[in-house]
């Protein structure tokens, strides 16, 4: 079962996405590191979010309309936004050479989606601040929302894998159930 590795509450992190289930999952996920999470849904929003707030990281969705993501990188350099936020490029698009065309464009660094709750613990405790962090030593804990019966049911829809469904979602059932329910 999922642990989260590390807490940092006074971390900041700005979610940019255009779709409100990302910016739903994405909160979920950091919930267990107590993270301060702020999301908006465009790229406008999120260069009057970064004009009055820094933030530590900046999680920016690439495919966004009107402005996409390295367009705002672009106006959040010019504007001179970014002051110590790293800014990590958010993108289904995980071709090779993705993470070279995301750097060459200024962002710190890249994730792709769907995320993978090990990959973004990864990456937040690559670049917030290390005084901002403390790691958690790995307890088990016994988060059972199912009861006897649905563990032992099989999938009652062939077009939900629920097993690859709990995996986007850190096993964490809680987060499955208010997603299925989404």
């Amino acid at each position: 079962t999922y642990t989260e590795s590390f807490v940092a509450p006074t971390a900041e992190v700005l979610v940019v996405d255009d779709h409100s289930m990302n910016l739903f999952v994405m909160e979920s996920l950091l919930k267990a590191t107590k993270v301060k999470v702020t999301t908006c849904e465009s790229g406008e929003e999120c260069l009057e979010y970064m004009s009055q707030h820094c933030y530590d990281i900046v999680l920016l969705d690439h495919m966004m309309p009107k402005m996409d993501g390295i367009e705002t990188l672009k106006c959040i350099n010019e504007r001179n936004l970014k002051k110590e936020a790293i800014i990590i490029a958010l993108t289904a698009n995980a071709i090779s050479g993705a993470r070279e065309m995301y750097l060459s464009n200024g962002f710190d660094d890249y994730l792709s989606k769907p995320i993978e709750i090990k990959q973004l613990e990864q990456l937040l405790l690559k670049y917030i601040p290390s005084n901002k962090v403390s790691v958690t030593k790995a307890d088990e804990r016994m988060d059972d929302f199912m009861t006897h019966e649905e563990k032992n049911d099989t999938n009652t829809c062939d077009y939900i894998d629920r097993e690859v469904g709990l995996k986007y979602c850190a096993n964490s059932e809680e987060i499955y159930h208010e997603i299925l329910q989404v």
